[in-house]
């Protein structure tokens, strides 16, 4: 009995592409099977190749139709054939440029034959290839593997069955046939997984060509309007999955905006590339003539929704986005550095979510916010405050906040978080954050002119180098400086740790990784500094390596600087006393600013000492105190002690050099 039916569906194709892609078929392992090959239109010249590879062989069946009408269409002609055959019980489709391996139909057969009655659909990995049948690296196997095992539940997110399936014909019978190209399959499984469970094999049975010059994934992949056509396909089938399973929106996102400019719409393709889609987005046009909506309305979404009010101030267009957010959550868009990935709204949606649950919302009034890739963390908000871009809030709360009226007006300091690199500043950072009201800023301060540029109400990191001019400088402000610093030798570990991670390019990284051999080398280099050669300079693109001295002494002057907060890494991480009486300090520094928050001193103390999350830190590594004395030897303490054990003492962290 032939019980598996095979349609393959055909236009325009390189002959040895679909001679390849037959042959593969046509030489399985399980022969029960019937080949259905549907030419859409296809050249004379496809149509012979067909005839040519299939002939004599009983179990194929050509369908001619004289027109193209797209694959959709093709598929459903294919299966609608199947259907009238009783001893099928199997659905599968092919392409004809992929090549199936022998066992793909008797293990995807296999699989649903032995799973439970509820399972009606079975998939496998693959390999992908490029247009000569070479293997891609990307992605690794072992890992697309994990990737691919995901509940059926996840297909909303992301279409993990990929290109290797097999499925039963009695739940296919439960369903309308394929349609919304180009997503026909994405949506397909969507609406058949709504009826079966699914079941996963962890092995790739057929190659995948990702670029195949007639493929619709290259002209979806050469094309921005055909990529803005996959999307709002893609987009929409998960509307309509959501819609019939009843999921309502978790998001509403308001995205005030001015102009239809470049940098408006390239905003608006960053947010509609999100991996998170359970959001509707509510752009208000602000323009006098609505020009913005005119432009940016052919950027289609199925989430989004227009509202025109010329003239209006942001503060009232983000109010009345506001007045109809009805979802868990609210996000403002369109200023700053957010979104840094394609997951920053799944990141903060995952954190608000757990937030959410662990705090009292009316005590704790909180807002989700990017710390860098795939890290967020959460500040606590002061009710009335102006609304944040890139901040996810509770909708409830943030409503609150914003027609709170009759509120004073809380003028929050303009705080800076100086630091020795490798010091502890994303430490500090997040304890500041902790204090209600102070957002992070979205630039570093290196030089004298980015203190003009800080903002009442933030808090900027930065690397700021020490001179009596810039002491005096920041004493002659409002703003707050507070300087962190770690054991030198600590240093040292955690930036040869960091520069060989290489997560953000380092300029080091090629000479420390290819010249130095060992990690004793590295600790070396960087203790005693390197000068490189003229010909190490123009392979490396470097010209020295500093010593821990030069690395530090620029920083080191803050220390000791009037007026200048100073803490160390060992006290805020030694022990819970310890982190205390730290944070107690620096709450005590900015007590003139701060009291106006009406919270005791011990209350903020606990506020900020809540908002630590060690491993939310993209730089974050072991965060332990002395680690140098387990990566150290002999040689590293020698050269350290003549190099900066000077330091060390003045520091506090020695009495002498005899350690």
């Amino acid at each position: 009995m032939r019980d598996v039916g095979i349609v393959m569906p055909v236009y325009k194709q390189d002959p040895n592409y679909l001679e390849l892609a037959l042959r593969s078929v046509l030489q399985q392992t399980y022969g029960n099977y019937y080949l259905v090959i549907v030419s859409d239109g296809a050249p004379s010249d496809t149509v012979e190749v067909i005839q040519k590879v299939t002939k004599g062989d009983d179990r194929v069946h050509l369908i001619l139709k004289e027109k193209n009408e797209g694959v959709a269409k093709t598929l459903n002609i294919g299966f609608d054939y199947f259907m009238q055959v009783e001893e099928i019980k199997y659905f599968t489709w092919v392409s004809s440029d992929n090549i199936y391996y022998p066992t793909f139909v008797e293990k995807l057969r296999n699989a649903l034959e032995k799973a439970p009655e509820n399972v009606g659909l079975s998939y496998s990995s693959f390999r992908h290839i490029d247009h000569y049948g070479h293997f891609l690296k990307e992605p690794q196997l072992e890992e697309f593997y994990k990737y691919q095992d995901q509940p059926k539940e996840n297909l909303l997110d992301v279409c993990f069955i990929g290109v290797s399936f097999m499925y039963k014909k009695q739940i296919a019978a439960m369903i309308e046939g394929y349609k919304l190209e180009p997503v026909e399959d994405y949506e397909y499984w969507l609406r058949l997984t709504e009826y079966c469970d699914i079941v996963y094999i962890a092995e790739a049975l057929m190659e995948y060509r990702t670029d195949s010059p007639l493929s619709v994934s290259a002209q979806l992949r050469n094309s921005k309007a055909q990529h803005r056509r996959w999307r709002y396909a893609f987009n929409l089938a998960r509307q309509q999955a959501r819609n019939r399973r009843n999921i309502p929106f978790m998001l509403t996102i308001i995205y005030p905006i001015l102009d239809g400019s470049e940098k408006t719409i390239e905003k608006l393709e960053q947010l509609l590339e999100q991996s998170f889609s359970n959001y509707k987005l509510i752009i208000i046009d602000r323009t006098l003539e609505h020009s913005a909506v005119k432009i940016i309305q052919n950027i289609e979404d199925p989430r989004v929704y227009f509202i025109k009010l010329p003239g209006a101030t942001e503060k009232d267009a983000i109010l009345k986005g506001l007045n109809i957010a009805d979802t868990p959550f609210t996000l403002i868009y369109g200023k700053g550095n957010f979104p840094s990935s394609t997951f920053s709204l799944y990141d903060l949606i995952i954190k608000g979510s757990e937030t959410k649950k662990q705090l009292d919302l009316e005590k704790e009034p909180f807002a989700i916010i990017e710390k860098g890739y795939r890290l967020t963390g959460y500040r606590s908000l002061i009710l009335g405050e102006e609304p944040g871009f890139g901040e996810l809030y509770d909708t409830k709360i943030f409503k609150k906040s914003l027609l709170q009226k009759d509120t004073n007006t809380i003028l929050l300091p303009r705080i800076l978080v100086n630091s020795v690199p490798k010091s502890g500043t994303h430490l500090l950072l997040q304890i500041i954050l902790g204090i209600p009201g102070i957002r992070r800023s979205n630039f570093w301060v290196f030089e004298e002119q980015h203190l003009e540029k800080m903002e009442t109400g933030y808090v900027n990191t930065g690397h700021f180098g020490y001179s009596s001019e810039r002491e005096e400088k920041i004493s002659e402000t409002d703003i707050k400086a507070i300087f962190i610093c770690r054991d030198l030798r600590d240093v040292v570990v955690s930036l040869v740790h960091f520069v060989m991670l290489n997560k953000y390019n380092h300029p080091w990284n090629p000479y420390m990784k290819s010249h130095l051999k060992s990690h004793d080398e590295r600790l070396m280099a960087l203790i005693k500094g390197v000068k490189l050669s003229k010909e190490e300079e123009m392979k490396y693109g470097i010209d020295m390596l500093p010593s821990i001295y030069e690395f530090t002494i620029q920083f080191l002057g803050w220390a000791k600087a009037e007026g200048v907060c100073f803490v160390t890494f060992e006290e805020l991480t030694r022990n819970n006393h310890s982190q205390n009486e730290s944070i107690m300090k620096i709450i005590n520094f900015l007590w003139g600013d701060l009291k106006q928050l009406n919270l005791t001193k011990q209350q903020l103390l606990e506020k900020m000492k809540q908002n630590i999350n060690y491993q939310a830190s993209d730089t974050f590594r072991k965060g332990k105190i002395g680690d140098w004395k387990i990566e150290f030897n002999e040689e590293h303490k020698k050269a350290f002690k003549e190099i900066a054990g000077d330091i060390l003492i003045q520091l506090g962290y020695e009495k002498d050099n005899d350690w």
